[in-house]
């Protein structure tokens, strides 16, 4: 995660969640995140399999020019992404798997302005919610983006995120032989050449 929103916003999921894939919906408190609340959202799967926006944050509404509540969350994304979106949003529903991804959105004067999604799962009293929160935070000063209208935005990449990657990422302790030492940061194990 490179923007500052995202590694906030992911690290309050993560203390919210605890031992648990993802945090109950009702532990989330947006007086815990209100420093994050213009760059974030959260969205719903309705039953027809829509993705809509339930919030989306002033600085998120001003990008698009309107109120995004009710709208669909595909539609702010150009064709070539929704396919990708789409297995995200599933993962993220059916298998508390949250993921970061740049984006490039499209803007009126044609210069595109780099931003970085994170969407993160949520449970309701132990069971699977269909529902996320995010953000989607611009690199650009905002002020250049308060007087553009972004047009669309494009998915550049992705990765997951999540307590089952941090798992398989996390150092596990190296029994050091005996005859070892560390030296300058590095252990060092006798042998090789006399």
């Amino acid at each position: 995660m490179k923007h500052p929103a995202s590694r906030e916003m992911y690290a309050y999921w993560t203390a919210r969640r605890g031992t648990r894939r993802a945090p109950n919906r009702g532990e989330i408190d947006p007086a815990a995140i209100r420093g994050l609340l213009s760059d974030s959202f959260m969205i719903n799967r309705e039953p027809t399999d829509q993705t809509v926006f339930r919030l989306a944050g002033t600085r998120i509404c001003d990008m698009f020019g309107r109120e995004l509540k009710g709208e669909r969350f595909l539609s702010l994304w150009d064709a070539c992404s929704h396919a990708d979106l789409r297995m995200l949003l599933d993962l993220a529903v059916d298998h508390a798997q949250g993921f970061v991804g740049g984006v490039v959105a499209d803007v009126d004067d044609g210069k595109p302005v780099r931003l970085e999604v994170l969407l993160l799962p949520l449970y309701r009293a132990g069971t699977a919610e269909a529902r996320s929160i995010g953000t989607l935070a611009a690199f650009e000063p905002a002020h250049h983006l308060q007087l553009q209208s972004v047009s669309g935005l494009r998915l550049e990449g992705w990765r997951y995120v999540g307590p089952e990657l941090e798992a398989s990422l996390v150092p596990r302790p190296v029994a050091m032989p005996p005859e070892a030492h560390v030296r300058h940061g590095m252990i060092v194990v006798p042998g090789g050449r006399p």
